[in-house]
């Protein structure tokens, strides 16, 4: 963001890589579609946060890979509720 004749960074970019890391929930798109998307959109936006934060890389990366394992156990535990309330209709 430019103020007068200032550049003020509001978040630091991230590197290439490290959008590779943290957009590896987005993968669930192609599992789920758009039950998918929406898991894996708020898993890399959350990891996105913790990567701009001030913690150090070790746990920056520890704490992201969580929030992916996480996101996949929430995205099947979704689908297995899905499945059985469709499976209630039916009946």
């Amino acid at each position: 963001m430019v103020i007068g004749d200032e550049t003020v960074l509001l978040a630091r970019p991230l590197a290439w890589y490290e959008y590779v890391w943290v957009g590896l929930p987005v993968l669930l798109v192609f599992a789920g579609g758009a039950l998918g998307a929406l898991v894996g959109v708020v898993a890399t936006y959350t990891s996105a946060r913790i990567f701009r934060s001030d913690r150090g890389a070790f746990a920056k990366y520890v704490l992201t890979g969580l929030v992916s394992v996480l996101a996949l156990v929430v995205f099947l535990v979704l689908v297995v509720i899905a499945q059985q309330m469709i499976a209630r209709r039916g009946q």
